[in-house]
């Protein structure tokens, strides 16, 4: 970890060395006495530090979070000087704020030297016991001013291509941030690592990233439409052209919601036909009970249905003989039935709708593409494009053909086992007031 700390603080001194290259001789020595300055001063303050403080500096998450802050803003001004340099270098005329904020980021000196500085003057202290700690600090301080100056000069020597020079300044940082990451966390991420992935998160960051490009293509569009005065035919195409993309952009999720669809609807084939099943078995018994009930025999009722059944009707038939002395329950319970009804009746319904419904826009979409194969001659595209209409057509038909089936008759079986309980609710009322 030490060791860590230690190569980031050289990085931090190397790319303050290489920022001073793009400066003034002038300001370069006025920067070089402030930081000789602040060494020679400091040394009351370093000698009230240790070895064991420091160490406990580094073990402290918390702090060394709050320094990768500082870090990362450090950074992110010195890659913003080398990128905005770069085009100040390579553009023509620049706008003036962007002049601005170029001369501002190169005026800035960097934070990260002075703890940098203070560390060094701390270590060299420990290193020389029996020494005056003032002669080892303007010592330190004497040093720091000659290297800075010194080091300046042969760093453009050695490097005179300001180019040059940028490049290496913005791979420093960006090395310098890395490091950073490992050094400023103990080696530990800042939060708890994960081995399932936020589906939700995750198609929120593509939806944003998604609003963002549009956001930023319409934006572009406009500057464009702004400088080169279109005329209302270039709004026109560009309003075509974002409805165009729009349209493409839905093709792919229309598609899985069909194929989702399709794979519904048959699995609602099969619970339909064992739903089909346990009420062939049961109906005709149920029937043949209720035609000949009547109030003398409502008791005997419960015994004569079939102990093993999966039919809800069967199920609340027995739930509203429990409760035949509290006519509310009865009512609730025939509430609760229509609303596990319809419930039931949800995907049929769905299915119904949303078939039709995407299988209309997988056959409109296609068609944009498709009629453009047409007029460029491309007839391999354009048969593609209409392979995928017509499937999803047919897809969503299918899906819809399945939903409206099933409803039609679920309908009917929900409406008589309806009437049944309410038969019974009736009889159970007119036993009560009997």
């Amino acid at each position: 970890m030490e060791t860590v700390v230690v190569v980031l603080m050289i990085l931090v001194c190397f790319n303050f060395m290489m920022k001073q290259t793009f400066r003034k001789r002038g300001l370069v020595a006025a920067i070089a006495v402030v930081a000789t300055l602040f060494v020679g001063l400091m040394w009351p303050y370093a000698i009230q530090q240790s070895k064991t403080q420091i160490a406990d500096w580094l073990a402290n998450v918390q702090l060394m979070l709050d320094t990768s802050v500082v870090l990362t803003v450090e950074v992110a001004l010195q890659m913003a000087f080398c990128m905005l340099a770069v085009h100040v270098l390579t553009t023509g005329p620049v706008k003036k704020r962007t002049l601005w904020a170029y001369r501002a980021l190169r005026w800035f000196p960097g934070i990260l030297i002075f703890p940098v500085l203070f560390s060094g003057l701390v270590y060299l202290i420990f290193s020389f016991p029996g020494v005056s700690f003032s002669l080892v600090a303007w010592s330190m301080a004497a040093g720091v001013l000659i290297l800075i100056s010194a080091g300046t000069l042969f760093l453009r020597y050695l490097l005179p291509e300001k180019e040059l020079r940028l490049e290496l300044l913005f791979l420093t940082n960006a090395l310098t941030a890395i490091l950073g990451i490992i050094a400023t966390v103990n080696g530990r991420t800042a939060v708890t690592g994960v081995s399932e992935v936020d589906w939700g998160a995750l198609t929120g960051l593509i939806i944003m990233l998604a609003g963002g490009g549009l956001i930023g293509l319409v934006i572009y569009k406009y500057r464009r439409i702004k400088t080169n005065i279109l005329k209302l035919t270039d709004i026109m195409n560009l309003i075509s052209d974002i409805l165009f993309w729009i349209s493409n952009g839905l093709l792919v999720p229309v598609v899985v919601l069909l194929i989702i669809l399709f794979i519904r609807s048959l699995l609602l084939i099969g619970s339909f036909f064992g739903q089909y099943l346990a009420i062939r078995r049961t109906d005709a018994l149920l029937r043949q009970q209720l035609d000949t009930l009547t109030i003398d025999t409502l008791s005997e009722l419960e015994g004569k249905l079939p102990v093993k059944s999966n039919s809800l009707v069967i199920a609340y038939i027995r739930r509203v003989l429990e409760s035949k002395d509290r006519p509310a329950h009865v009512q609730r319970l025939l509430a609760d039935f229509e609303i596990t009804a319809d419930k039931d009746l949800a995907i049929s319904k769905t299915l119904t709708k949303m078939g039709p419904m995407l299988g209309l826009m997988g056959t409109l979409i296609p068609m944009g593409p498709a009629l453009v194969g047409l007029s460029t001659g491309d007839i391999a595209s354009m048969a593609y494009n209409m392979q995928v209409a017509f499937a999803t057509t047919v897809v969503g038909l299918f899906s819809s053909a399945i939903g409206f089936i099933t409803q039609q008759v679920k309908q009917r079986w929900y409406l008589q086992d309806m009437t049944n309980l309410e038969f019974l609710s009736e009889l159970l009322t007119e036993k009560r007031t009997a």
